[in-house]
C-alpha cells in the first residue's frame, strides 16, 4: 500500500490540513495540545473508522470543538489500483463513510456505508502473512508497524519475550499462545480421525470381498453367458427373416389391389372428360353470343349519359363566369374605400407603443416604491438574526465552556488522588527495598539481582500508575488549553445584553439569515432592472411623442379607429380575393370537364359501332359451328346450363396419359407379387404368429445378456475394491509420518517455551537485517531463549547493555523490516522518540531517517527546536493550521 494525499477538516485539534506522503524526512513541530498527534489519529480513522488505542476517543469527541462536523479525506494505491476513502462525522450522529476508485478519468463509488467499507478496505489493504484478517487486527498491525509513541522507540531490543512477542504477534497478525495450541490440537485430531477413518474403510473392503465369488468362477460363467448369447442371436435372426418375407409379401398383395383400384378410376375419368369436351365448346359459342349482347347494351347506356352530362356542366360553366365578373367590381370598392384610411392607419402603431410605454412606466414606478419598503424590512430582519446568532453561539460557548470546567475540575481532583496512591506505593516498594536500617543501598542490586529489583518493580505497579497519572495530568492539560480556548472565542463575540433569550439553533437562524440576505440581493437587483426599464422606456416614449406631433389621448384614439378600420377592409379584401381564386379555379375545372365529356362521348360513338360489327360476326359464327357439330336439343340445354367450358385446356390429353400409366402400374404390381411368392419355399405363417415368436426369442437373448451383463459387473467391482484397499494401504503409509509429525507439533506447543521458539525464529530474520547495515568488524546480534544478545568477539552480553542510541537504531531497522513484511513499509511516525539522544546517536538517527525517506514519507513529531533543527523540513501545527515552515540552509 502506498498513501497519496490527506486532507483534515475539523478533526481533534486540527482546523484545516492538507498533507502529501511524498518520500522525505519531515519534523512535525508545535506546543503540546497543537494537535501534532492529531494528524497520525486522522490517518488511522480514515482506514480503519477507530482512533489508536493510544489515545481512546468516542466517534462524537472527533469533531473539532466549535465546529458542527469534521471530515477526512484519504487517497492511496494498492496493486488494484487508485482508491479515496471519506469519512464525516457530526456530534450525535453516525459517521458517513464512502469508498471511491479512480477508473476511466474519474472516481467511482465502490462502498457507501461503514460496514462495507471495512469489508472492502479489509480485503485491499490485508497483508500476505495474515491468514484471518479483519479491521482490527490490520489496525494493530498497522499502528505497531508505522508508528512510534513516545518514549518507546527503543521498544523492540527492551522489551520482555513476551512483550515482544505481542508485538510480533501484532505486526504480522499471528495466533496469540492459547490459539496456537488450540490449531495444534485441531492438526492432531485431524490426523487421528484421518487413520481412523482408513482403518474403518479398510476392514469395510475386506468384508464385502469375502462376499463376492472368486476371479475363477467370474471368468467361467462369463464363457457360459457368452455361448447362450450366440445360440439365441441365431434363433431370433430366422424368426427376423421370415417375419420380414411375410411383411413383403403383404405388402405386394396390397400394392397389387391399390394398382387396379386406380386403373378402373381412371377409366372413368377418361370417359367423363371426353363429354366435357363436347359440352365445353357449344357453352363457349352461346356465353360469347350472351357477352357480346350485354357488352353492345352497356356502351349504348353509356353514350346517352355521357350527352346528358356534357349539357349540364355547360350550363354551370357560363354560371360560374358570371359571378367571377361580380367579384371584380366589388374588390375595385374596396382598394378604393382603403386608400381613404391609409393614412392614419400608419399612425396607429406608434400610437399603440406610445400608450404602452406611458402605461409601463407608471407601473414600474409603483414596484419601486414598494420594492424599497420590503427591502428596508429585509434588512431590519437581518440585523436582528445576526444579533440572535450571536447570542445563540454565546449560550453554546458557555455551555461548553461549562462542561470543559467541570471535566477539568473532576480530572484535576482524579490526578490529585493519582498523586496521592503514587506516593504510597513508591514508599511501600522503596520500603520494600530497604535493608534492616531503613536504607536502600544500590549496590545490592548490580549483577544477577538486576532481574530481582525489576521484578520488585513490576509488581508494585509503578509503571501502570505513572501511565495512568501521566494520561490523567495530558488530559488536564488538554481541558485547560480547551478552556482558555473557548473564553477567547466568546471575547470575540459582540455583547448581548438587553436582548431577549434567543430561541432555536445556531444552524437554524444561520440559514434564516442567509435566506434573507439572498432574497434582499435578488430584490436590489430586480430593483435596478426596473430603474434601468424605467429609463429605457421614458426614451422611447419621448421619441414617439416627437413623431407623432404630441398627440393626446383622443388623437390616439382616432389613429386606432382608422387601424381597426384598414383591418377590416383588408380582410374583407382577402375573402374576396379567395372567393375569386375558388371561382376561377371551378370554372377552368367544369371547362375541362366539358372538354372531357365531349370527347367521351364521341369514343362511345365509335365503340358502339365497333361492338355491332363483332355481334354480327359471333352470329354468323355460331350458326357454322351449329351445322358442323350438330347438337342435339338436350345437349344445348345442358351447355346453356353449364355456363362455361369446364374442362380446362390439356385436361383431356392428361385424362388420357393417366389411364395409360394406371393400366401399366396394375400389371407391373401383378408380375411382382407373382415373381416374389415364386421365389419363397413355401407360404410362410401369418404375421401375428412371427411377431409373437420374434418377441420369445428376443426375451431370451435379453436375459442372457443381463446375466452376463451383472458378472461384468462383480467383476469390475472386484478389481475396483481391489484397487481401493492398494491406494488405502499407500495412504496408510503416507500417514504414519504426518501423524507423527503433528503428535510433536502438539507436544511442542504444550510447552511454554514455544511462543519464545517462534519468536526466535522471527528475530532471526529481523536482526540478519540489521546486522547488514552494522559495520565491518563492530559486535553483532543473535537471539536467545526470548532475549537479544550482543556477540562481540568470543564474549557476549545482553543488548539492554548498549546505549540509548545504538539501541533506538536497532529498533528502528527492525521494525522497519516488519513493515516491510506486512506492505506498510512506505510510512513512519516517531512521537517524540529523539530527544532523549545524544548529539552523536541524534546525527546517525537522523542519517537512517533520512536513508528511509528516499522511498517513504518519515514523520517525526517533537516539541523540540533543537531536534527539529536537524530536519531538512519543518512543518508547523498553530491554531488548528499545518503550516510548512521554510528550514534555513548553510
Amino acid at each position: 500500500m502506498r498513501l497519496l494525499d490527506l486532507s483534515v477538516t475539523h478533526f481533534l485539534g486540527i482546523d484545516r490540513a492538507q498533507v502529501s506522503f511524498d518520500p522525505g524526512l519531515v519534523a512535525i513541530v508545535g506546543p503540546n495540545g497543537a494537535g501534532k498527534s492529531s494528524l497520525l489519529d486522522a490517518l488511522v480513522v480514515a482506514l480503519f473508522g477507530e482512533p489508536s488505542p493510544v489515545r481512546p476517543l468516542r466517534q462524537s469527541h472527533l469533531v473539532r470543538l466549535g465546529a458542527d462536523w469534521g471530515e477526512i479525506s484519504l487517497s492511496f494505491s494498492v496493486d488494484e489500483g487508485l482508491f479515496r476513502v471519506t469519512r464525516r462525522f457530526r456530534p450525535n450522529r453516525a459517521q458517513e463513510a464512502r469508498l471511491e476508485r479512480y477508473r476511466e478519468g474519474r472516481w467511482e463509488t465502490t462502498a457507501s456505508t461503514v460496514q462495507a467499507l471495512a469489508a472492502e478496505l479489509t480485503r485491499l489493504l490485508a497483508p500476505r502473512p495474515f491468514a484471518e484478517p479483519d479491521l482490527g487486527r490490520l489496525r494493530d498491525s498497522f499502528l505497531a508497524s508505522v508508528f512510534v509513541s513516545q518514549g518507546q522507540v527503543t521498544r523492540l531490543v527492551d522489551a520482555a519475550p513476551a512483550e515482544r512477542w505481542a508485538l510480533l504477534s501484532a505486526v504480522l497478525g499471528l495466533d496469540d499462545e492459547d490459539r496456537l495450541r488450540a490449531r495444534a490440537r485441531t492438526v492432531l485430531d485431524l490426523a487421528q480421525a484421518e487413520e481412523e477413518r482408513l482403518g474403518g474403510e479398510m476392514k469395510a473392503l475386506d468384508d464385502r470381498l469375502f462376499l463376492l465369488p472368486g476371479e475363477a468362477d467370474l471368468a467361467s460363467g462369463l464363457e457360459e453367458a457368452g455361448k447362450e448369447i450366440a445360440r439365441r442371436e441365431k434363433t431370433l435372426e430366422a424368426f427376423r427373416r421370415a417375419f420380414d418375407a411375410r411383411r413383403e409379401l403383404d405388402r405386394l398383395d396390397g400394392a397389387l389391389l391399390a394398382a387396379e383400384l386406380e386403373a378402373r378410376g381412371a377409366r372413368s375419368r377418361l370417359e367423363e372428360a371426353l363429354r366435357l369436351d363436347r359440352l365445353g365448346e357449344a357453352a363457349e359459342g352461346l356465353a360469347l353470343l350472351k357477352e357480346r349482347a350485354r357488352s353492345l347494351a352497356a356502351i349504348r347506356r353509356r353514350a346517352e349519359a355521357l350527352r346528358g352530362q356534357g349539357a349540364e356542366a355547360a350550363i354551370r360553366l357560363e354560371e360560374k363566369k358570371a359571378l367571377l365578373q361580380a367579384l371584380r367590381r366589388e374588390w375595385k370598392e374596396k382598394e378604393s374605400l382603403l386608400s381613404d384610411v391609409e393614412a392614419l392607419a400608419h399612425k396607429a402603431e406608434k400610437g399603440r407603443l406610445l400608450a404602452e410605454a406611458r402605461r409601463e412606466i407608471s407601473r414600474i414606478e409603483d414596484s419601486l416604491e414598494k420594492g424599497e419598503s420590503e427591502r428596508l424590512h429585509l434588512r431590519s430582519r437581518r440585523t436582528e438574526l445576526e444579533a440572535m446568532k450571536a447570542a445563540l453561539l454565546r449560550r453554546r460557548l458557555k455551555e461548553r465552556l461549562d462542561g470543559t470546567v467541570e471535566s477539568h475540575r473532576q480530572e484535576a481532583a482524579r490526578l490529585a488522588s493519582l498523586i496521592g496512591e503514587l506516593s504510597q506505593v513508591l514508599l511501600a516498594w522503596l520500603l520494600s527495598l530497604a535493608d534492616g536500617d531503613g536504607v536502600v543501598r544500590p549496590q545490592r542490586f548490580r549483577g544477577a539481582q538486576v532481574l530481582a529489583f525489576a521484578q520488585s518493580l513490576r509488581r508494585a505497579g509503578l509503571q501502570e500508575r505513572l501511565d495512568r497519572q501521566g494520561r490523567s495530568r495530558q488530559d488536564c492539560l488538554r481541558l485547560l488549553h480547551e478552556g482558555a480556548r473557548l473564553r477567547e472565542e466568546l471575547k470575540k463575540l459582540p455583547p448581548s445584553e438587553g436582548l431577549p433569550p434567543p430561541e432555536g439553533s445556531v444552524e437554524s437562524v444561520e440559514e434564516e439569515r442567509v435566506r434573507l440576505e439572498r432574497q434582499e440581493e435578488r430584490l436590489a437587483g430586480a430593483m435596478d432592472e426596473r430603474r434601468r426599464r424605467r429609463e429605457a422606456l421614458a426614451g422611447t416614449s419621448r421619441s414617439l411623442e416627437e413623431g407623432l406631433g404630441f398627440p393626446d389621448e383622443r388623437t390616439l384614439e382616432g389613429f386606432f379607429e382608422a387601424r381597426r378600420r384598414r383591418e377590416e377592409l383588408l380582410a374583407e379584401k382577402e375573402a374576396l380575393r379567395k372567393r375569386g381564386e375558388s371561382l376561377r379555379d371551378e370554372t377552368e375545372l367544369l371547362s375541362v370537364e366539358a372538354t372531357r365529356l365531349d370527347v367521351q362521348a364521341e369514343r362511345a360513338e365509335e365503340a358502339l359501332d365497333e361492338e355491332r360489327r363483332l355481334l354480327l360476326q359471333t352470329v354468323e359464327a355460331w350458326r357454322r359451328t351449329c351445322a358442323r357439330r350438330q347438337w342435339n336439343a338436350d345437349e344445348l340445354r345442358e351447355a346453356l346450363a353449364l355456363g362455361r367450358r369446364d374442362l380446362s385446356p390439356g385436361l383431356l390429353e392428361a385424362a388420357r396419359a393417366r389411364e395409360e400409366a394406371a393400366r401399366r402400374a396394375f400389371e407391373s404390381a401383378r408380375g411382382s407379387r407373382d415373381r416374389f411368392r415364386a421365389s419363397l419355399p413355401s407360404e410362410p405363417p401369418s404375421a401375428e404368429a412371427l411377431a409373437s415368436l420374434v418377441a420369445e426369442a428376443e426375451g431370451h437373448l435379453r436375459r442372457a445378456w443381463t446375466t452376463r451383463t451383472r458378472l461384468e459387473e462383480t467383476q469390475a467391482e472386484c478389481r475396483r475394491l481391489l484397487e481401493r484397499r492398494a491406494l488405502l494401504e499407500r495412504l496408510a503409509g503416507d500417514l504414519l509420518p504426518a501423524f507423527d509429525g503433528a503428535r510433536r507439533l502438539f507436544r511442542l506447543t504444550e510447552g511454554r517455551s514455544f511462543p519464545r521458539f517462534v519468536s526466535d525464529h522471527l528475530m532471526e530474520g529481523l536482526l540478519g537485517a540489521v546486522n547488514e547495515a552494522l559495520p565491518e568488524g563492530t559486535w553483532r546480534l543473535r537471539a536467545r531463549k526470548g532475549v537479544i544478545e550482543v556477540v562481540e568477539g568470543e564474549g557476549v552480553r545482553p543488548a539492554s547493555s548498549l546505549s540509548g542510541g545504538e539501541r533506538a537504531f536497532i529498533s528502528l531497522l527492525m521494525l522497519r523490516r516488519l513493515a516491510a513484511q506486512v506492505g506498510f513499509q512506505r510510512l513512519l511516525f516517531i512521537d517524540e522518540g529523539l530527544s532523549m539522544l545524544d548529539d552523536g546517536h541524534l546525527e546517525r538517527i537522523i542519517d537512517l531517517l533520512g536513508t528511509l525517506g528516499r522511498e517513504a514519507f518519515v514523520a517525526v513529531i517533537t516539541h523540540d527546536p533543537d531536534v527539529a533543527a536537524a530536519f531538512p523540513r519543518q512543518w508547523r501545527l498553530d491554531g488548528g493550521r499545518l503550516v510548512e515552515e521554510e528550514v534555513p540552509h548553510e
